[in-house]
């Protein structure tokens, strides 16, 4: 958990985002926490479609880059493992 919040907790502080876009975040965190995994997919799926039904490009606005760092984040938090 450690590392998916320190990962995370970068991302959060250098960019502004809504408090849904937090919540979003949040969401990520703690189904790592849970899962030890997530997949690109699962973003755009139960649990991550609550605030907006096309879940990660629906909450950030189709903005190409927050997503692209996103989908970076999470592509290199699975590379590690983490739990």
């Amino acid at each position: 958990r450690e590392t998916v919040v320190k990962e995370f907790g970068q991302f959060l502080q250098n960019n502004q985002l809504s408090s849904n876009q937090i919540q979003f975040i949040e969401q990520m965190i703690e189904f790592y926490t849970e899962k030890g995994h997530l997949d690109v997919a699962n973003l755009y799926e139960p649990p991550f479609d609550f605030i907006d039904e096309d879940g990660l490009d629906g909450v950030f606005d189709n903005n190409a880059k927050v997503i692209d760092l996103l989908v970076e984040k999470v592509r290199t938090l699975n590379e590690i493992k983490v739990g």
